[in-house]
């Protein structure tokens, strides 16, 4: 039977990654990020979106584009909104349990 095997990811290539893959989706669609970025329980990444100046430019396409740039496979994009607060990033959906709130079949 063959093997998966694990990869290792440093917390300083991840950031870098995160900063370019925002960066060209900063691009792609006119938007502009507050600085940092969420990292929930290592299972939700984003930064909240501070503008959208390109029309017709939506949260979820900014979104994508942060998947692509990093070439994530498996991942979800993710905008979340809190009253004027919105956050754009991705989450994996093969983590069951964000926070208590199941996202799978319950027992």
């Amino acid at each position: 039977m063959a093997t998966k095997r694990s990869e290792v990811v440093t917390f300083e290539g991840l950031s870098a990654s995160l900063d370019k893959a925002f960066a060209v989706a900063g691009k792609r669609h006119g938007a502009e990020f507050e600085a940092g970025t969420l990292a929930l329980n290592w299972e939700i990444f984003g930064r909240r979106i501070k503008s959208l100046d390109q029309p017709g430019a939506s949260r979820l396409e900014v979104a994508n584009t942060v998947i692509s740039s990093m070439k994530l496979k498996g991942v979800q994009p993710a905008v979340i909104g809190f009253d004027k607060w919105i956050l754009v990033g991705f989450w994996d959906p093969r983590i069951r349990d964000i926070e208590g709130i199941r996202t799978g079949p319950q027992r």
